[in-house]
């Protein structure tokens, strides 16, 4: 009940411009969303950790950024001498970010409007109007978007990281952050020779394959992959190590995966 009620009085705030007094963006200007509702809870396990990360100078990639509160954290954390590279297909919520980033004054933050995937082309992109950030490429979960009344489909373009970094120049990343509802592990896959030279962190945001068939092939193919490139995951909210390889991974959640030699 309060997240429909939240749904339906966002619209009303897009053009107001704050700074929330908690979340990631704490401090920070922000025009729309929900940010100045008071909280009554203590902060996440997801804000705690990220906060306790210690990015100042690395090079950080947002992959899905809806309106870019994880941008703006970023772009804070990393200071002036480092960066963050930050990927939003969707047309409304890039310009968003743009905005958010403008009133913050941010010179070290570059926003590509681009979707990222397994390989270059074009697909179409699914979202609920009043949440553009329930966006989706992933075509069983973009099926049930689409099935609801106040579904959005567009054309995006969407290339690999792999190619984005030996075409566009981009720095190589510290961290990749991956946030796309679902469709993670194509992400993943289209950036293989970035992992293999990079080794970045990766932060990985699991609530996006709600669809039970769609849920278990998602577990299996990030599990496989972050095995076969050797990363160990912790588990955010149970504060656990993970060996993708042999212990599964939750439904739900946050990871944060570091790689190690083989």
């Amino acid at each position: 009940m309060l997240r429909k009620t939240l749904v339906k009085i966002r619209p009303l705030f897009k053009d107001y411009v704050y700074c929330p007094s908690h979340g990631l963006a704490k401090g920070l200007k922000r025009r729309g969303g929900l940010g100045f509702l008071p909280r009554l809870t203590a902060d996440t396990p997801e804000e705690r950790f990220l906060t306790s990360l210690d990015l100042m100078g690395k090079t950080v990639f947002d992959i899905g950024a809806f309106e870019g509160v994880f941008t703006l954290f970023f772009a804070h954390k990393v200071g002036a001498e480092g960066q963050v590279i930050t990927f939003e297909p969707n047309p409304f919520n890039y310009d968003k970010v743009l905005e958010n980033i403008a009133l913050n004054g941010f010179e070290n933050v570059e926003v590509r409007q681009t979707a990222l995937g397994e390989q270059a082309g074009e697909l179409e992109l699914s979202f609920r109007h009043s949440e553009s950030g329930s966006g989706s490429l992933h075509p069983a979960i973009r099926a049930a978007i689409t099935q609801e009344k106040s579904a959005y489909t567009v054309n995006v373009p969407v290339d690999t990281l792999d190619h984005q970094l030996q075409t566009a120049g981009l720095p190589k990343p510290d961290l990749i952050k991956i946030d796309v509802e679902g469709f993670e592990p194509n992400v993943l896959k289209g950036m293989e020779q970035t992992i293999q030279d990079c080794q970045p962190h990766l932060y990985l945001e699991l609530h996006g394959a709600y669809l039970e068939t769609a849920r278990l092939q998602y577990e299996r193919e990030l599990s496989a992959f972050l095995a076969k490139h050797h990363y160990t995951a912790f588990y955010i909210e149970e504060k656990r190590q993970l060996q993708p390889s042999t212990d599964g991974l939750p439904a739900l959640g946050h990871l944060y995966c570091t790689a190690s030699k083989a």
